[in-house]
């Protein structure tokens, strides 16, 4: 079996990160894949070394997962603070943007 490719989210938006190239997967579809992979390599279902190509896929993908959690977070502690301050400023990155990275 060859190596998964990145599924993009079901709109065909890409992602945030490194602009440019491939589309970035969204956190749904990178837990599913990292899911996948954990079960192919747990399973016996592929050799060492696609073995170890899908783990450093799966830690690109966990990564990526982090990343979005991180900037869901700061827009969480964001929204909080204008409802509780409306005068406040935001104060993560991810204030002008949404997960899939366009502007609002």
């Amino acid at each position: 079996m060859g190596k998964s490719k990145p599924s993009t989210s079901p709109a065909g938006a890409k992602g945030e990160g490194e602009g440019g190239g491939e589309a970035q997967p969204a956190f749904q579809d990178a837990i599913a894949e990292v899911e996948a992979i954990t079960d192919r390599i747990e399973g016996g279902e592929i050799g060492l070394e696609d073995s170890i190509d899908q783990f450093e896929r799966g830690m690109k993908l966990l990564g990526r997962c982090r990343e979005i959690l991180q900037r869901a977070e700061q827009r969480v502690v964001d929204i909080t603070q204008r409802l509780r301050d409306p005068e406040a400023q935001p104060t993560g990155e991810a204030r002008d943007t949404d997960e899939r990275g366009a502007a609002h």
